[in-house]
């Protein structure tokens, strides 16, 4: 890696500063209660409620809802991030165990086990 001559890393400081505070500005604009991410059913709830169950649900089941066709859109795109994606797998890998293991479980006297 070059070595930053000190008006550089300066300059590149600036910038950061800059672009952050940019980025500052957009997430009140778009990430508030009132802004056009609440159009999306998905961003309202994770605004609203980030960690509820119809929050966890909606992203279970991957299906884009919102108030418009702007906030479906910006729904999808939500679904779509890897987060959500790796949550969405996370879900179904979980299931898929737990069906396995009930499924693999001897059955005494035509009768599962009881739950442990």
């Amino acid at each position: 890696m070059p070595k930053l001559k000190r008006d550089d890393s300066e300059a590149r400081a600036t910038d950061f500063v800059e672009s952050l505070d940019r980025g500052l500005r957009l997430l009140q604009t778009f990430g508030t209660t009132t802004g056009p991410m609440t159009l999306s059913d998905l961003a309202r709830e994770g605004i609203a409620n980030s960690g509820s169950f119809r929050f966890a649900d909606h992203i279970y089941a991957g299906l884009a809802s919102g108030r418009t066709p702007l906030g479906r859109f910006l729904d999808r795109r939500l679904l779509a991030t890897p987060a959500a994606c790796a949550f969405r797998r996370r879900y179904q890998r979980a299931q898929s165990a737990i069906r396995h293991a009930l499924e693999s479980t001897p059955l005494e006297n035509g009768q599962r086990p009881p739950n442990r």
